[in-house]
């Protein structure tokens, strides 16, 4: 049995509001970081709201070649050969191999436009507009904007009027549609209901098939941690300002936790949520509820 210290780390890491609005610069300045937790034998995968497309170029941006969470569990994204046995169910890309789990982003659309026009709700959706409309109304970074509105599963829309009265009813109304909704900030994620936490129990399990004694965290830092909590030992929701710091947060709640092993999870997680409040890097880290 492997000591703590040496046991490897899988973080799936849900920072959608870090990713999309990040310049290119920030990723160069944050690569560093996330290098040195690849070395720490630490696989960051990214579980997100965003497209297969953009999060292959975060991805290489930031220097890290581990899978990726597509669309909110619509799709997983896995390198070639990443895995020492083949995944029979994963289609072959260009670099990465694809196991879908969402229906296509048509079928979808149209749920949303016909629930829309029921609804008398008028709806701004990304996929329809060009690149530098959907800089502007989603507050998308420049080099992501294009990948973005090229969505494969499911769409990103806000009502116009920006209310929270349209934006209830449309949740409720989408919902009732088996699609799952996911909040962030203004902007609403809709995407088919058959994946979902599927992809993250189908990653965690292909990682327990390969790896040995491996260990899983979990940490949000949009406020809305999506797909991560349900099947993690540990998930964190915490405030951060910068790529970089949402690097150093991963690389000490990973020390905790192997220092102490899981049966101290508690202990440790609320100590490390009274030093990360005092921070200036970080505020509101709280361990999240299972």
């Amino acid at each position: 049995m492997a000591s703590h210290a040496d046991r490897p780390v899988v973080c799936f890491l849900e920072i959608d509001d870090l990713l999309m609005t990040a310049s290119r610069e920030a990723y160069r300045a944050a690569a560093s970081a996330f290098i040195a937790l690849d070395r720490q034998n630490i696989a960051i995968v990214l579980s997100s709201g965003q497209t297969y497309r953009e999060l292959a170029y975060i991805t290489r941006s930031l220097r890290f070649w581990h899978p990726f969470i597509a669309e909110d569990g619509s799709a997983i994204g896995l390198p070639h050969g990443y895995f020492s046995t083949g995944i029979p169910d994963a289609s072959r890309g260009f670099f990465w191999d694809v196991i879908d789990y969402g229906r296509s982003h048509c079928l979808v659309g149209d749920i949303v436009s016909a629930v829309a026009r029921r609804l008398e709700i008028d709806v701004v959706r990304l996929s329809q507009l060009d690149t530098a409309h959907a800089r502007s109304q989603f507050g998308l970074a420049d080099h992501l904007a294009s990948r973005a509105i090229k969505r494969s599963y499911g769409d990103v829309l806000r009502p116009r009027d920006d209310s929270e009265a349209s934006m209830v009813r449309l949740i409720a109304a989408l919902q009732a549609e088996r699609l799952r909704c996911t909040r962030r900030g203004r902007h609403l994620f809709v995407v088919p209901d058959q994946g979902g936490s599927r992809a993250v129990f189908r990653l965690r399990r292909l990682f327990l098939e390969h790896c040995a004694d491996v260990q899983f965290v979990g940490i949000a830092t949009s406020g809305c941690a999506g797909l991560v909590p349900a099947v993690l030992d540990i998930c964190l929701e915490v405030g951060c300002a910068t790529l970089r710091t949402a690097a150093q947060v991963v690389a000490d709640v990973v020390n905790e936790v192997r220092l102490f092993g899981t049966s101290a999870v508690g202990p440790v997680v609320t100590a490390m949520a009274a030093g990360y409040r005092e921070s200036p890097g970080a505020q509101g880290l709280r361990p999240h509820q299972h």
